[in-house]
Order: C-alpha cells, then structure tokens, then sequence
C-alpha cells in the first residue's frame, strides 16, 4: 500500500471518531480506493466510511445552479455577443475566439481577479500597442473595431455572469468563486461537516482560499506528500506549489521523505528507432520479471497514444492487469463511423447533390458496423453494388438499393439523408442510428464495441436538448466541431483489480500512489511534458501581475506529477523515441531525464543510472524468387490455350516476375472509380471516338473524303463529351473542371490536329482514295507448341484499332497517345533464317517497343485474311507531323516490307517466347525493369 495513502487512513482514524462526517477531497476518485482499504485494515470492524469526492464534483454540488457545459456557454456568450456588437459576427466566425474568452473569464473567477481591474489594463495595453508618435494621423476603421473590441471585453464579462445568474445557471470558475466567497455553502447540508483535503499540487487562489477557510475554523485539513529532493531546493518546479501552499495556508501538513536522496535505485533509460517499438522495449523488459514484482509495477504511459499497442503486447506472464486509462473513443472503430456520417453531410454540402459519393458508399458498405448489420445476402449483393459501381464508373449513386434487406436500407437512409443544417434533429437520428447498430453486437464477443456506442449515446443524448433549445444558426463544420470534443475525450473503461496487478496508468491517474517499479513509455519532450501552449487573449505580462497561470507554472505541475512517483521506486525503466522527426521536428528526450542524470544521480551516489538502445531484430531481405514447378507449368500452359497478347509477352520479356503475378497468378490492380482521367482512359476516349467518326466508313465500304472529314471536325466534339460523358456515368460537371478539363482539352486538341492530318493527306494525294476496311478488329489464331513431347495449343490475341486501303495499299494502323520514335518500330534482326537466342532476342524486343506489337498484328492478319498487309504502322497522335511510321527493317536493306519470311520468322519467334516462359526455373524480377506493377523494387 502507498505510504502516502497508509498516513491519510491514520489521520482519518486518529482524528476523526465519528469518520461518517468527514468529506475525503480528491484531486481524482482513484485513490479513494486505496484510502478505504488502508482505513478499513486500521480499524478492523465495520464502521461508516468518510466520504470520498474528487474537488470539481463537490463543488458542482455546493452550489444551487446548474454548472454549463462549454457547448452551452458559448451559446450563452453568443447571445450576448450580439447584445453588444456593432458588427453582428456569425457563430461561425465567433467560435473562433469565443472559446478563448470563456476560458480566460473562468481563470478569472478561479484566480479570484478584480475582473474590472483585469480588463481596464488590457484595454490600456492595447492602446499602448496601437500608440504612434504622428498624433495626427487617424486610426483605420479596422484598427477602430479592434480597439471597440477590447474596450467591450469586460461588459461581456458583466453581462453573461448577468444573464446566467438570472437564469439559475453557472460555469465552473464562477462556482469555485462562489463558494470560496461564501463559505458557509459548504454547510448547508451538514453543521457538523469536516473536510480532508489530500494530495493536492497546484491550487488556484480560489481553492486555496476555500480550504484555508475551513482550515482556520477547525473544520478542514491540507495533507500533502513531497521528498526533500525537489520540496527543499527552491529552484526545483517539482515542488513550486507545495511550497508555495505551505507559505500561503501554515497549517498545511506534509508527509516528507529522503528516498530521492539516499535510497539505492536502478534507472535504465532505452532510446528506441519507432514510437511502437518503444512498447516492445518495454514489454521485454516486463516479461523478465517475476510475477511477483509485475503485481508491483506501474506502467506508465508517458504518451498515451500507445495505449493499443500497449495493451495489444501484455505478455500473459502479467496475468491480471488493471488499465486505468481506457481507451479513448477517438480510437475505436466508433471515430471511423462518426467521420463517415459527416463525411456524407459534407458530401451533400459541397457536391449539392442527394446522391451519395462513390468513395462514401464504398467506405460505408466497407465498413465493419455496417457488416454486423448485413446478411449473407446483403454481404453478396453489397460486392455486387461495388462491381458495379467501379464497372460503370459511377461517381454518384442514388442511397437506394432495393437488392437489400429494409433493415439495411433502413440504415442506409439514416446515413445519407440530408440534416438540412437542423443539428437537434441531426443529434437524434445519430441516437436512432446507434439504436439499430446497437443490437448487432455481440454481447461476449463485442464488448469494446457495445461499451464504445453506448458510451458515445450518452453523449449524443446530453447534446440532443442543447441543440433543439438554444442552437443558434451554425454550419455543418462549426457543428463538428462542437460535436466531436464532447464525445472523442470519452473513453471504455477497462474492468480490472484497481490495488493488485500490473497497472496501466496516464500521469494523471497515478496521483496519490507509489509503486516499486516504473516502466514509463514513450519520455520524449512534447510527451512529457506535454507541450504547453496556453490559448489567452491576455498577454503573458498581465497574466503575470495578475497571478494568471503560464506555461511555466503548466511544466511545474507535471513535474510534480512525474517526480512524486520516483521515491517509492526502486527499478525504473524509461523508453523514449530517437528517431529523426519530420521536416525540421526532431525527437528529443524528456527534460525530466537529464536533470535526473545530471542532477539527482550526482547526488545520490546509490543510483545506478544506464543507457540503452533497444534494437529489433531485421530479418533478411531476399529477392523474391518463384520456382517453377508442375502446378505453374500447367497454369502457363492453361495461358496459352485462353490467350496470348502482345502486352503479355512483352511483360514477361521485360520481367518475369511481374508477368508471372500478372498473368500466371491472376493478380489485377485494384479497380477503381476514376475521378480523374487516367492515362489509359485518356487513350481509350481518344480510340472510342475516332471508331465512332470512322465507323460508318467501314460498315458501308465507302470512301472518305475531305468533305466527310470536315464534317468530323465540326461534330467530334460532341462525340468526345459523349464518349467521355459514358466513361464518366453522364457526370458532366468532371470534366468541366482541373485536371479531368485539361485531359478533355488534350483529347479535343489531339483527334482535331488528327482529322486535319487526315484532310491534309487527302488534299496533298488527289489521286489516292482512302477506304476504312475494319476498325477496334479482334482477331484470334491458334497454334500449336510442343513442350514434353506433347502438344497444346497456343491462342495469339490482337485487337487492331485500323486496317485501311490508302491508294491501293493495305495498312495495318495503330494509334498511339504517346510519342513514337524511330527507334520503336525498327525490327533490327538481321537474318531470318534462325531465331537468336533470347537474352539477344530481348535486348532488341525490349529497346524496339512496338516491334513485337506490329510483328504479331501481321501474323494475325495473314492468317486471318490469307494474305500479308502492305504496311504496318504507328500513327503517334502526339507527333502528327512524322506521319504513319511504319515498321522497317533496317539491317535488311533488300527488304523495305513484311513478307511470307518475316511471318514464319514471328511465329516461331512466338513460339519461342513460349517454350523460354516453360523453360524458365525461377521467376525473378529483372533488374532493368523500371515499371513493374507487382515487384518489390
């Protein structure tokens, strides 16, 4: 049992016979616990316990008013905002300094200021600071606003502290004030009444005015604890507030001790690489104690953000463990479904639209409440929903969805159903949404998320008449931001033995206690201490004369908290994280460490003081290497007989590990609704169009002209909105704005300087004719490969974009969105007579990018159509001036065109491709490749 805790329980006893009158006050309700148990094993009999109350909930109930919350205070001050405003700001534009004022008016009455002599000085200070030395010169009427602002600040002051006094209504610096003015409230209830105050650090004036009151009439006491180390040393901020107490009210008794100073102590401080890996530093260092000593340690978390991570890595040795932190709301599945139903109303806000946002609907069907909720048969249908969606390219779907049960549907229209900025409204369908998730939950197996939504009900039906009764007009952020503070600081109580065990604490829960060992988690400076910026519109000068706290008194609170757990320990283990930080942020250690290394263990020779670095073990990283066996012969052999593209054999040229995820594993990338053109999209919206301008050409057979083509260039525009408006579910607004209107331009500006080459062409060649023979053209042709002494079939694919008849010639023509050198359609193999061995064959496939495409068009074509194309070429639509580019051979000089040799030449090429995928032992990626899509580079 804490010392601290065994002396209150002897004064309790010694003091006080009849121990029902005594009210215990306590800076937190924790230590009341212990209180009784201590108390309960002095006095060995039953007996009417003291009453154990934490300071801010005794004074709630002191006074007769209704104490506010903030929400309902700044709709009071709001009020009175526009009571006395010139300019009638918004709530919108007031929140933002609102708070900041409510919080300095309650500093005020805890600090027990003269407000009238507050305000008048920060009325002068700002005249000083507007003050120029040419009188002559008038202030601006911005600088006269400002100035009107600061000479109403103490009206607003008088006048809420009016209007809630009529109304029966306070705040809780206002309560503090009251009660340390009026002293007798404190036995209204009671004549008899005595009052213990216990374990206090920091004191406002009206704290310390309420206890030296009932101190000086016998009927209350102050005990504190301090060690002489930091209570003694007049320039330790440990003990700034103890000593200052001790000078303000004489009568206060501290319990002291020289443990600091002279008890033996093992300190190991452990730099750590990762925030996380500062958990398994300390979880290593935990499961090498003896269960006896876990039951003895505190684990504190210095940054409470880890409290997952902490909790997720207990090992089992510790066995009981008592987490007295909890886990805050904002880090449970709850805060992901809050940002989910505002995400839908801020959808509804910024698109104007009923329909609901594709990324929202997927999130939400994704969701895991969502999945509680859904039948097998919804779970099926909602995949279905997805495919869809992604299919057809639907940035917005109407939130209805018959395929679906009522019940989901139910919740469906609760979600995305618009709050039309009516929040009281808002508040109770998030209580109707909570009450049809609620149930879903398993009362065993979902725990953490019933208490999670129960909890953040409560909060949401608190809200519900704030908002129905005095809401004045607010927007849907302004309302987030009232909203989410209320139920984020929430947290899931853990149930757990609060004196026996392993405890889990934040530095707030550990007042009033001790432990033998401390294991403190996450000591980095911000963390603890926590940086302490203070939000005031008085200056740090006034805040000074006036008494106001400072971020220096904030740091000399948390050193208290922090050093009054060193005494009583005599292990102590503190991680803290040493990794670079971002930008220019680095991540220093606490403070609070090198003044224990340089100033407590020079003078306590008996501590043992080390310094560690916690490293996790790397595993070895490996290429990544697929070894062929039977299995993925036959799913290579089960490829060629689905299909073979010139894209696949490509991949597999360029590297055969990204080609074995693609085509042998079936890997895809994640498909998608596209919200801005991708580039691929781009190409096919470009190839669409110019197939429907074309298409009729080809269907009847006839000429083109260069009257048809002037015909294209004045329609094409509305064949490319109406292809992109199809690609883009007929949403127009898409493409009429940043990146998606620069892509629509390109497209416009390429297929029109394509018609014109086009007309161009036609103009310069009188005597040619033009005829569209096929356009987007899927041609198929089997053949065979051997392989084992058997064999399979092997199923060549193309999809030609056009084959036309231009002055007699047969063309084989493919469109290309990009650019196309020279270099890319040469096939720069000097014989025909053998195939060359494949690292020389894919040198040259692999630096000639569209040789291999163009070669197998004309295998297609020959076999398809019994004869070989003229030409076969690239039309670059980026580089319309090198005209058709078509495939050459230029170590082949007495051949200028594709003939019969050049087409067996392929085929087995091919084939030969073919028989190097079945030959290869191990899929690995290619050091050359630079754009795979699977491979780890």
């Amino acid at each position: 049992m804490p010392l601290f805790v065994r002396n209150i329980a002897q004064f309790i006893h010694d003091q006080y016979p009849d121990k029902s009158q005594v009210t215990v006050v306590l800076p937190s309700q924790r230590a009341g616990k212990y209180i009784q148990e201590e108390l309960f094993s002095i006095v060995q009999k039953p007996f009417f316990s003291p009453r154990f109350i934490t300071i801010n909930t005794w004074i709630q109930q002191l006074v007769s008013e209704t104490v506010l919350s903030q929400t309902e205070l700044l709709f009071q001050l709001y009020e009175v905002h526009l009571s006395l405003a010139d300019k009638k700001e918004s709530f919108d534009e007031f929140i933002r300094w609102g708070k900041t004022l409510l919080s300095d008016c309650d500093e005020i009455d805890r600090y027990l200021i003269n407000p009238t002599d507050l305000f008048k000085n920060l009325r002068d200070v700002k005249d000083i600071e507007n003050w120029s030395f040419d009188s002559t010169k008038e202030l601006t009427e911005n600088q006269k606003r400002f100035m009107e602002f600061w000479d109403k600040l103490g009206a607003y002051y008088q006048t809420l502290q009016l209007r809630l006094t009529k109304s029966g209504k306070t705040y809780n610096g206002a309560a503090y004030r009251k009660v340390a003015e009026n002293i007798d409230l404190c036995f209204r209830e009671n004549k008899e009444a005595h009052f213990l105050f216990v374990g206090f650090n920091a004191l406002s004036p009206a704290e310390i005015s309420i206890m030296k009151q009932l101190q000086q009439t016998g009927r209350g006491h102050i005990l504190l604890e301090a060690d002489r180390f930091f209570l003694d040393d007049r320039q330790h901020e440990a003990g700034t507030f103890i000593r200052e107490l001790k000078q303000q009210v004489p009568g206060t008794q501290i319990y002291t001790s020289d443990l600091l100073l002279k008890e033996e102590k093992n300190i190991e401080v452990i730099a750590c690489a990762q925030p996380t890996s500062q958990v398994k530093a300390a979880m290593t260092v935990l499961e090498s104690f003896p269960e006896e000593k876990i039951k003895k340690t505190l684990l504190l978390l210095a940054d409470e953000s880890l409290i997952v991570p902490a909790i997720k890595h207990i090992p089992l040795k510790a066995k009981e463990a008592n987490i007295t932190l909890g886990l805050p709301l904002k880090n449970t599945l709850l805060r992901t479904w809050v940002d989910l139903l505002f995400e839908a109303q801020e959808n509804i806000h910024y698109f104007k639209t009923t329909a609901v946002y594709h990324k929202t609907i997927v999130r939400f069907f994704r969701h895991p409440f969502v999945h509680k909720l859904a039948s097998e048969k919804d779970v099926r249908e909602i995949e279905a929903i997805q495919l869809r969606i992604i299919k057809k390219n639907r940035l917005f779907s109407k939130p209805d969805f018959p395929e679906l049960s009522e019940k989901l549907n139910e919740l469906i229209r609760l979600v995305f159903a618009s709050w039309e900025d009516n929040w009281g409204s808002a508040l109770q369908r998030m209580h109707t949404i909570n009450a049809l998730v609620f149930p879903c939950f398993d009362i065993q197996q979902d725990l953490l998320e019933r208490s999670a939504i129960n909890q953040f009900d409560t909060v949401v039906r608190e809200m519900v008449p704030v908002f129905h009764s005095q809401s004045p007009t607010i927007g849907l952020f302004t309302f987030k931001q009232l909203f989410n503070p209320g139920w984020m600081n929430k947290a899931v109580a853990y149930y757990g033995n609060p004196t026996e065990g392993l405890q889990i604490m934040g530095l707030l829960e550990t007042r009033m206690l001790d432990f033998e060992t401390l294991i403190v988690i996450g000591m980095n400076e911000g963390k603890m201490p926590p940086g302490n910026h203070i939000q005031t519109i008085i200056p740090m000068d006034l805040r000074r004369y006036f008494g106001l706290p400072t971020p220096t008194q904030k740091d000399a609170l948390f050193a208290h908290h922090f050093y009054r757990l060193l005494p009583s320990a005599k292990d102590i283990y503190i991680t803290y994280n040493n990794a670079p930080g971002e930008g220019i942020a680095t991540n220093e250690p606490s403070r609070y460490l090198r003044q224990l290394e340089l100033e407590l263990a020079r003078e306590n020779k008996n501590i043992n003081w080390s310094e560690k670095t916690f490293l996790l073990e790397k595993e070895e990283s490996h290429p990544v290497q697929i070894e062929r066996t039977k299995e993925i012969t036959d799913a290579i052999l089960n490829f060629f007989s689905s299909g073979v593209s010139a894209s696949a054999l490509k991949k597999f040229i360029t590297c055969p590990l990204d080609f074995y995820y693609r085509y042998i594993l079936g890997l895809y990338e994640n498909e998608e609704v596209e919200e801005e053109m991708e580039s691929s999209t781009f190409g096919d919206i470009v190839h669409r169009t110019l197939e429907a301008l074309y298409t009729p050409f080809a269907e009847k057979k006839i000429q083109v002209t260069t009257y048809d083509i002037e015909k294209m260039l004045k329609v094409y525009p509305v064949e490319l909105q109406k292809q992109v408006s199809e690609v883009f579910n007929a949403e127009k607004e898409t493409f009429e704005k940043g990146r998606n209107l620069l892509s629509f331009e390109m497209a416009s500006y390429q297929i029109d300087r394509f018609l014109r080459t086009e007309k161009k062409m036609l103009e310069e060649n009188p005597d040619k004719e033009l005829y569209i023979e096929s356009l987007e053209n899927k041609i198929e042709v089997e053949f065979e490969i051997e392989w084992d002494n058997k064999k399979y079939p092997f199923k060549l694919l193309g999809l030609i974009d056009r084959i036309d008849n231009w002055g007699n010639r047969r063309r084989i023509v493919d469109y290309k969105t990009g650019n196309c050198k020279e270099e890319d359609v040469k096939f720069n193999f000097s014989s025909y007579s053998s195939v060359p061995d494949y690292p020389k064959l894919k040198k040259e496939l692999t630096k000639h990018k569209f040789t291999l495409q163009l070669g197998i068009y004309n295998v297609l074509y020959y076999y398809a159509e019994n004869s070989i194309p003229d030409a076969t070429g690239v039309i670059s639509l980026t580089a319309l001036s090198k005209g058709f580019q078509s495939l050459h051979f230029p170590k082949r000089s007495e051949i200028t065109e594709v003939n019969p040799e050049f087409i067996d030449f392929m085929q087995q090429l091919l084939l030969n491709i073919g028989k190097e995928m079945l030959r290869l032992e191990v899929f690995e990626h290619s050091p050359e490749a630079k754009y795979c899509e699977y491979c780890y580079k």
